[in-house]
């Protein structure tokens, strides 16, 4: 697969599109499994449709929010890199207010939430661009804002949420997955907001 051979030719850049495209997009950042055996796997299911059982999304919410992130997110460029036998684009996603595209599901989650969630405040599991996009959305929609974060968060990624107007809840590894999975912590109120 031509794709997953320039992925790993090329260390700093990771696939994230275009299974049967005549080009591939490609972010500049490193998956953290591309090491793992399960990348492979991953790589080469890229090929295969995906689908999500039990879940359908109406292609109008899908362009409502295409025009909707940007009353949070900006609009970043898209940079073709010349290479032979491939057409590269990076997607500049780095420029966004919070320096990631995570700005983009996250507001558009929480612009959607009736006035009455918004009043009881949001909250996401996240020490990274999660937390920040969702404190950024919170913030610019005017709701409170908690982000449940491991103990073991660097205080460089804490001081950033807490930046953004989000209060931190701190937690074990093991509290943190299981909120993730359960999608709720006695500890937490609001509406959650799946990282």
């Amino acid at each position: 697969d031509r794709g997953a051979d320039l992925v790993h030719r090329c260390p700093l850049l990771f696939l994230i599109g275009g299974p049967r495209s005549r080009s591939l997009t490609l972010s500049p950042r490193r998956s953290p499994i591309a090491d793992l055996p399960i990348y492979n796997m991953a790589v080469r299911k890229l090929s295969m449709p995906i689908t999500l059982p039990r879940r359908h999304i109406p292609l109008a919410a899908v362009r409502d929010a295409a025009t909707a992130v940007y009353g949070a997110a900006i609009r970043t460029p898209l940079v073709r890199v010349e290479l032979p036998d491939i057409d590269l684009y990076l997607k500049l996603e780095v420029l966004q207010p919070i320096g990631s595209f995570k700005i983009r599901g996250a507001y558009n989650v929480i612009r959607q939430l009736p006035p009455a969630q918004l009043a009881d405040g949001v909250w996401t599991v996240s020490a990274g661009n999660a937390a920040q996009g969702v404190a950024f959305a919170a913030r610019k929609v005017g709701a409170r804002c908690s982000v449940m974060v491991m103990d073991t968060a660097p205080d460089t990624k804490i001081r950033a949420i807490e930046r953004l107007g989000a209060s931190i809840v701190r937690a074990s590894y093991d509290e943190c997955w299981r909120t993730v999975i359960d999608h709720r912590s006695e500890r937490m109120t609001g509406y959650f907001v799946h990282p």
